[in-house]
């Protein structure tokens, strides 16, 4: 009876020592699955970024290609938005 005791204790406390390890390796791989995740999200942030500023870039230079043929107001008031859209996006 008393092995009994002593088996049914040690188990007890393996099992106590590896839920705690268990835990410690489900914090430790939930933190490094939220960091991915982040940089994931900032990687396509700056990539979507640099793709509106290549869009934008290009069509100034079309605005500023008619600009050159036939002045127009509202050319250049696209051309001073466009911009400042440029301008926050490198920001």
């Amino acid at each position: 009876m008393q092995q009994l005791r002593n088996s049914i204790g040690t188990s007890k406390r393996q099992l106590k020592k590896m839920s705690e390890i268990l835990d410690e390796l489900y914090r430790d791989v939930t933190e490094a699955a939220r960091k991915v995740k982040q940089d994931q999200t900032q990687s396509v942030e700056v990539m979507s970024n640099n793709i509106l500023a290549d869009k934008i870039t290009k069509r100034m230079i079309y605005l500023n290609q008619i600009k050159n043929k036939k002045p127009l107001m509202e050319t250049n008031a696209r051309l001073d938005e466009l911009s400042r859209i440029l301008d926050w996006l490198e920001q």
